[in-house]
């Protein structure tokens, strides 16, 4: 009798022990359903603007670009006047123009100056170049000490200009010249830009306008926009050429055509085209 009791009480101890370990299993969950149910949970809604796409970095990248093409328009006439300019050559992949090396000196990874790939990207679609050797180079570093930081860089005597946000070394306008008896792929040379523009600010683009535009021997047009997922930024690029003729010389007084085309690549962002302003 004394062992049949012993193992009642196995029994009972085990079941228990059984029950318990439901219970506390099974209860945490029976709160957390009954948490959860719809009409328990918190109501409301998020307004989309609030929403940010991009990490703190992006964003501020964006505000700096925004900055200094807002700069830009209101000290144009400053900023394409400047007091005193140096030098920076290809052989040095441009490295003098020193922007890249302020950012890494602040932290930053070690980047190449985007003018750099830039006329990289012209020289393998055109096969030329539209920076030549060397390009000038001025900063609105003493002139406008008040405003956002602005590189103006101009080459080929004034017919490559682009201005450049100090603070991210990102183009906000640029119109670069080349001369040359070649073809360029017009498609590659857009996706080459977008790609720059695409890792050096961080941001994700969406196509606005895409116009293949025409082809008529010499003379030809492209067009194309994007913009980033926030409405922020809008990049335009504009691929365009024509036949090129020689100015007069001390041997004829006429225009003198040339078996060059003479293309033109133009990068603005947020609709400010420097030409109309």
């Amino acid at each position: 009798m004394k062992n049949k009791a012993s193992v009642r009480n196995v029994i009972i101890l085990i079941l228990t022990s059984l029950l318990v370990i439901s219970a506390g299993i099974l209860a945490p969950f029976g709160l957390l359903k009954l948490k959860t149910r719809p009409a328990n949970l918190p109501h409301g809604k998020v307004d989309s603007e609030n929403i940010q796409p991009y990490g703190a970095d992006t964003i501020q990248t964006e505000k700096s670009i925004i900055a200094a093409l807002k700069t830009y328009g209101s000290n144009r006439k400053i900023i394409d006047r400047p007091e005193s300019t140096w030098i920076a050559t290809k052989e040095n992949h441009f490295e003098e123009i020193g922007i890249q090396q302020v950012l890494y000196d602040r932290g930053n990874p070690r980047e190449a100056e985007f003018v750099d790939l830039l006329d990289d990207a012209i020289f393998d679609s055109i096969g030329e170049s539209g920076f030549g050797n060397a390009v000038i180079v001025s900063s609105t570093k003493s002139s406008l000490p008040d405003d956002h930081l602005i590189y103006r860089i101009s080459a080929n005597d004034n017919n490559t200009i682009v201005i450049v946000d100090g603070e991210t070394d990102i183009p906000v306008y640029a119109k670069i010249t080349v001369v040359s008896p070649n073809l360029a792929n017009r498609g590659y040379l857009r996706s080459q830009i977008v790609q720059l523009y695409q890792e050096y600010t961080g941001m994700s683009f969406i196509n606005v306008t895409n116009d293949p535009g025409t082809i008529d021997d010499k003379d030809s047009t492209y067009f194309y926009e994007i913009e980033n997922t926030d409405h922020s930024i809008k990049l335009t690029i504009e691929i365009t050429s024509g036949w090129y003729w020689e100015s007069p010389n001390s041997n004829s007084t006429d225009w003198q055509p040339t078996d060059n085309y003479i293309w033109y690549v133009k990068v603005y962002v947020n609709d400010y085209d420097a030409e109309y302003f």
